[in-house]
């Protein structure tokens, strides 16, 4: 299967590709990022959004490392027994079921 995109149009490079990592695991918009790595917003906005491509994986990477750090952090608060990260951990859980629902029935 061919893909739309040649494998590296923007031509980044190994540490723009970190710079995207950190940038998408802050929140950075699509736009933001793209301005921050100063390629064309339209064509990185694209790509960011084909799953399969390095840029789209790296978002998500970026994304979930974060998620991680912050999810372990919570957990071992709620295991010291502090009520409320258990609160907001079971809330994020309830939140993730929801998501993972949503896209087995919309894509």
């Amino acid at each position: 299967m061919s893909t739309p995109f040649h494998e590296n149009p923007l031509f980044l490079s190994e540490e723009q590709y970190e710079q995207l990592e950190k940038l998408a695991g802050a929140n950075f918009s699509l736009r933001k990022i793209a301005q921050f790595l100063d390629v064309d917003e339209n064509i990185f906005i694209k790509i960011a959004n084909t799953k399969g491509t390095r840029i789209y994986q790296s978002i998500n990477r970026g994304r979930m490392v974060v998620d991680f750090t912050i999810n372990n952090a919570m957990i071992e608060k709620a295991a010291k027994g502090d009520t409320s990260a258990n609160f907001q951990f079971e809330k994020n859980k309830d939140a993730r079921k929801i998501e993972e629902i949503k896209k087995h029935f919309f894509g």
